[in-house]
């Protein structure tokens, strides 16, 4: 299967391995290359609990999928998602332009399969802003619970990242640098 009209939004790749992460209205799905890109399979969908399963697929927007050199079969893919507005349930009139009637949400998954199925993480921990972006920012080479997570945009309208670190496979976050 090649990747057609699917707009590719980030690959990673180890040896002949390729796994590109489509983001396209239509198709946000995870593919496979292990032949050099000649063709790809579909994977299972990451699908955040964020969105509807009959919609699953077709409305997560990735920014960055990362292969474990440490255990190839380890992938952390991010990106976000467009939901509903909390606030339109509580009183803020949506319906007439008084807030958004949908905020964007930040998505992080991990596979231990090499992406044949996907556990949504929690960004719980992180400080995010209406702008912030999660990005994997690198998987240690020798540690395969190791990450480095970079979420931009933590003040609004102000360059303000924070690099978090996680020792156990992205359960968990502190953070590492403040910038």
């Amino acid at each position: 299967v090649p990747l057609g009209a699917a707009f590719a939004s980030t690959i990673a790749v180890t040896g002949s391995t390729i796994l590109a992460a489509a983001a396209e209205f239509t198709d946000s799905r995870i593919y496979r290359s292990t032949n050099n890109g000649t063709s790809f399979s579909l994977l299972s969908t990451a699908c955040s609990t964020a969105v509807a399963p009959e919609n699953c697929g077709t409305g997560e927007w990735w920014k960055s999928i990362e292969i474990s050199q440490a255990d190839t079969d380890r992938v952390y893919l991010s990106g976000f998602v467009f939901i509903p507005n909390p606030a339109c349930q509580s009183g803020c009139d949506c319906a007439n332009g008084e807030c958004p009637t949908t905020v964007k949400r930040s998505i992080l998954f991990r596979s231990n399969d090499g992406g044949s199925s996907w556990t949504e993480l929690s960004t719980a921990s992180f400080t995010l802003s209406a702008q912030s972006d999660v990005i994997i920012a690198a998987a240690s080479p020798t540690n395969v619970g190791e990450l480095y997570v970079r979420v931009t945009q933590t003040v609004i309208n102000e360059p303000s990242d924070i690099i978090y670190k996680s020792t156990n496979g992205g359960d968990s976050f502190s953070v590492f640098l403040d910038l």
